[in-house]
């Protein structure tokens, strides 16, 4: 009997293994700045309370190729975020700021290159990040209207905007849009 006993508790603590701590979400990880700033304007700003609003195909379009000393260089030198993919073999270039229009072009390690997204007056998108070597997020604020084209947000608020990201994954090439609560803002966050 007393051998047993001493061989069960041998099983049993040969058996416990250390308690792993739970790895971070990759999409957490790749958004955890943007959510950070978004909180500063609006500190009741929660991302896990941001729902689905539509998957769709990634409608790609090619730009060119950026070459050494072609206005598409210059263009990407200027860019207000960028992020590379961890593999090395693509980047990603958010350009924004100086006109109201806002695009995310991507480019290959053979200077190839794709706009992704594109948006008017009523985005302004202010972080690009990889998920992994292929998904990445283009995350910012885009205008909020109802579907009958009003504002969701009290009258004399001068920005109703609402936070929303894009998840791109390149393996079935979808892009998944998902936004969050309309907020009243005084002024855009930097």
């Amino acid at each position: 009997m007393r051998i047993s006993c001493l061989l069960l508790i041998a099983l049993l603590i040969a058996s416990c293994q250390p308690v792993s701590p739970v790895a971070e979400d990759p999409i957490d990880h790749a958004l955890s700045a943007w959510e950070s700033s978004v909180r500063d304007s609006a500190p009741d700003f929660d991302r896990t309370t941001m729902t689905l609003v539509n998957t769709r195909a990634i409608d790609a379009m090619p730009r060119g190729t950026v070459t050494p000393g072609s206005p598409l260089e210059e263009v990407t030198q200027r860019a207000f975020a960028s992020s590379v993919s961890p593999d090395g073999t693509q980047t990603l270039v958010l350009l924004a700021g100086e006109e109201p229009d806002s695009e995310v072009l991507l480019i290959a390690q053979n200077g190839e290159v794709e706009r992704v997204l594109y948006c008017g007056t009523p985005c302004r998108w202010t972080h690009v990040a990889w998920v992994d070597d292929h998904r990445f997020v283009v995350a910012g604020l885009e205008e909020a209207f109802t579907e009958t084209g009003e504002s969701p947000c009290t009258e004399g608020t001068p920005l109703c905007v609402q936070p929303v990201y894009y998840l791109f994954s390149r393996g079935d090439e979808t892009v998944e849009r998902f936004a969050g609560t309309p907020v009243s803002l005084q002024e855009l966050p930097r």
